[in-house]
């Protein structure tokens, strides 16, 4: 993990790469999407989407969506 970490940060591995996907908001304002999509039977589909932003309360909130965007996961924090 970074010394500067903003409000949130991603950080994967992708078989085949030698470079992890690192990387976070670049100010305290900033959020992240992030959308995972795999193969369906030969087609391309929307398998995950992850949300992050800074919400009207002052907190930070992360939402994770399944590929009919229900909503399967969230959590709040305070930054």
């Amino acid at each position: 993990m970074p010394k500067n970490v903003r409000n949130f940060w991603v950080d994967g591995e992708i078989d085949g790469y030698t470079n992890n996907l690192t990387g976070g908001p670049r100010n305290k304002e900033g959020g992240i999407d992030i959308t995972i999509k795999q193969r369906d039977n030969g087609a391309v589909t929307t398998a995950l989407k992850i949300e992050g932003f800074a919400n009207d309360k002052g907190e930070l909130s992360l939402r994770v969506k399944d590929k009919d965007d229900n909503l399967v996961f969230e959590n709040d924090t305070k930054r």
